[in-house]
């Protein structure tokens, strides 16, 4: 009964995941206008040194392309499809493991985990990369 219970709990998580990872595009289109904004300083990085991080404008590059606007969206932060891709394939394969009791993505965060730092090393030079020559992004 126990087994029973933790394997439901389990895929509930997944499928929860899941949806929450894909709510972030409508949610993103819906509130664009709010993103667009300068009011809301999100980024403690740039907020303390002025210079974009690496995830800076992230989120507002994910409404405009939810928009159609790709070149808007590219010029607040280029990495936007990667994160997009990435956030749609982890929840695609968090809905396979939850319907079918595989344990993919788990196995895939194992993975990741133990590259993590050749992850943080390639998010490093790309900040590195944007804050130099990347223009003032987000404008």
């Amino acid at each position: 009964m126990t087994t029973l219970r933790s394997d439901y709990l389990r895929r509930l998580k997944q499928a929860v995941a899941a949806a929450a990872l894909l709510a972030v595009f409508p949610l993103s289109h819906a509130i664009t206008p709010l993103l667009m904004r300068d009011a809301l300083p999100l980024c403690p990085f740039r907020a303390a040194t002025g210079k974009p991080c690496p995830l800076c404008g992230l989120t507002r590059a994910i409404a405009l392309a939810t928009h159609g606007r790709w070149r808007d969206a590219f010029r607040m932060n280029p990495a936007w499809p990667l994160f997009a891709a990435a956030m749609i394939g982890l929840s695609i394969l968090l809905s396979i493991d939850a319907l079918s009791r595989t344990r993919t993505t788990d196995q895939l965060l194992r993975a990741i985990s133990k590259r993590w730092i050749w992850l943080m090393a390639a998010l490093m030079i790309f900040g590195v990369w944007r804050a130099t020559y990347g223009g003032n992004w987000p404008p």
